[in-house]
């Protein structure tokens, strides 16, 4: 290699060098609390969106008839219990596999 020409190897960068990762080292490196909270406000987010998704069937079920409303509140519970099911195991797989 000449003395005149400029080391165009590239260099290895760490993981905290990359702007793009400052909002990950703070959740990382702050308080646990602080943390949690903000794993958790997605999961609130869609939360409050299903909700509002099963207040307005009810609301469009209610305007074709009563019948259509209950149908939709049995739709609604039955989903439900499912989806606490779902839960049920997988916390129970985790619970085994930890």
């Amino acid at each position: 290699m000449r003395a005149d020409t400029p080391n165009t190897q590239p260099t290895r960068q760490s993981a905290h060098d990359d702007p793009g990762d400052a909002h990950l080292t703070v959740a990382i490196s702050g308080s646990v609390r602080r943390a949690v909270y903000l794993l958790a406000l997605p999961v609130l987010g869609e939360q409050l969106l299903n909700s509002f998704v099963g207040i307005f069937d009810v609301y469009l079920a209610g305007r074709i008839s009563v019948d259509a409303t209950a149908a939709i509140g049995l739709a609604a519970y039955v989903a439900w219990l499912v989806s606490m099911i779902f839960m049920l195991v997988g916390t129970g797989t985790t619970a085994l596999v930890a």
